[in-house]
Order: structure tokens, then sequence, then C-alpha cells
């Protein structure tokens, strides 16, 4: 439920119809914006260009382009209050398993090069 939510705050922000989420397609700029400068000021949000009718393609960009801007986890983050203390909390656990891949990817590329050199 609070994905559905969060799937629905994310359309708003893009500009995308208030269909059902299933059905939801990326919003299509009309043929007198004919810049990515005036696109985005005529929307609010991201813009994709739908290349010949194909709306597929455009959905597949439209969701690559969230995911890398980080709309889906800010919109969740939104959903309900986090209290600072439990924020600092999971943010430590987070950087602590950061250093450990790193820590674990260093010694497996020291033991790589242990074996490489005939060890």
């Amino acid at each position: 439920m609070a994905l559905r939510r969060a799937a629905a705050a994310v359309m708003e922000a893009c500009s995308i119809s208030a269909a059902p989420l299933a059905a939801a397609r990326p919003q299509v700029v009309s043929a007198a914006a004919t810049s990515l400068q005036q696109a985005r000021s005529a929307t609010s949000g991201v813009v994709v260009d739908v290349p010949n009718g194909n709306v597929d393609k455009a959905w597949r960009t439209l969701t690559r382009k969230l995911r890398e801007e980080r709309y889906m986890e800010t919109a969740q983050e939104r959903v309900h209050f986090v209290k600072p203390s439990q924020r600092r909390k999971q943010e430590a656990s987070l950087a602590a398993k950061r250093f450990k891949q790193q820590e674990f990817k260093q010694m497996l590329q020291w033991i790589m090069r242990r074996r490489a050199g005939g060890f």
C-alpha cells in the first residue's frame, strides 16, 4: 500500500497522468516543444521523449531515469516520518556495511594478487 502511494507521488511529481498504476504511461510532450529546455519548462519533473510513438521504450527510459534520480526512494521516505535518531542509526549501519564490503573487496584483490605471483 505504501509502495503504491509512493509510486503515485512519483508519477504526480513527474507529471504522469493519474491513471491506475499498472496502466500508467509517460507523458507525451507536444511537437511544439522542440528542444529539451522548452519541454522541461512546460512540465515539471522528468521529461521523456517518445520516439516514433514507441511508448514501451519511453516507459523503460522513464523508469531508468527515475531509478537514477532515486525518485522512488525519496517518495518512500516521505510516506511516514522517521525520527532523526533512527535516520542516523540507519545511515551509520549502511556506512558500516559499505566499509565491510570495501574491506572484503580489498582483501580479495590482495589474495588474487598473491595467487598470481605464484603463492
